[in-house]
């Protein structure tokens, strides 16, 4: 019969595997793959405009996205011109670094691999606009286009907080 240290030290490792079952199945599973050996994503190579009234019914909907985008930039104090075209540029994402943007727990790993700090706008701090600064060349955000000094103002078109 087991006494009772024995139980306490196998009802401890018990929970601590329920514990790591949980993180893996909330977070998923960190990759194995180094971040170098992972593609960077590239420049997508224009659409072909598509003849016609579907240009113009894309064009619609991408001046109501940019409309969309420049209201959000006006909350943070940051004056688009009106007419002006947004600057955009569309990148092509590889398959492995997707999956490894896709798992919730290589995120901390990469956030800890650049440096940021809080805007200030007329003298005040923000806590919705970053300056990132210290990216390494090995980084997934290096990979994805991101440069020194670069601000991060929306996420997804939407305030980041």
């Amino acid at each position: 019969m087991l006494d009772i240290t024995e139980k306490i030290a196998a009802g401890a490792c018990g929970l601590l595997i329920l514990l790591t079952i949980g993180w893996y199945a909330f977070w998923g599973i960190p990759t194995t793959t180094p971040t170098e050996a992972i593609p960077a994503a590239r420049p997508r190579p224009p659409a072909p405009a598509p003849p016609g009234a579907a240009n113009e019914v894309e064009r619609a909907k991408a001046s109501a996205e940019d409309q969309a985008i420049i209201e959000k930039l006006a909350q943070q104090d940051v004056r688009v011109t009106l007419g002006q075209p947004l600057a955009k540029e569309d990148l092509q994402v590889d398959r492995l670094l997707l999956d490894h943007l896709k798992t919730e727990a290589n995120w901390i790993p990469e956030i800890n691999k650049l440096a940021s700090r809080p805007i200030r706008v007329n003298g005040k701090k923000t806590d919705t606009r970053l300056k990132i600064f210290d990216i390494q060349p090995d980084s997934v955000a290096a990979k994805l286009g991101l440069q020194e000094n670069d601000e991060i103002l929306l996420l997804d078109a939407q305030i980041i907080e």
